[in-house]
């Protein structure tokens, strides 16, 4: 309990985050994962700082001050959409015969032969 809030919220990022986003880059996120995915970090960031579900309505703190009392940590989709971009940046700048530059259509057109 003693723990800077900002040691606690990258050790956060660093473990479970990580773990639990890995592989986003290739997931295909319908709005009810999304859903999932920030009701899983809004819920352990409210467990690292102790706080109760019945303090929630109570006090009315919402998943944005949730954020703000712990380093003011970004929501997660803000993650995987740093992950999605850091990773298709790699695929841009791969070998043309690379099969995720393929799959991605980030290779060169083909040029048609009428």
């Amino acid at each position: 309990k003693d723990v800077d809030k900002r040691i606690t919220s990258q050790i956060y990022v660093a473990g479970p985050l990580n773990t639990l986003l890995w592989g986003c880059e290739s997931w295909k996120l319908t709005k009810c994962n999304t859903d999932k995915l920030m009701s899983f970090h809004h819920n352990t960031i409210r467990q690292i700082l102790g706080i109760k579900w019945n303090q929630v309505p109570e006090k009315h703190i919402t998943n944005k001050e949730v954020r703000g009392l712990l380093s003011n940590i970004p929501n997660i989709d803000a993650y995987i959409i740093r992950r999605t971009t850091t990773y298709l940046g790699k695929i841009s700048r791969s070998d043309n015969n690379n099969y995720p530059k393929k799959s991605y259509s980030l290779g060169k057109p083909k040029k048609k032969n009428w």
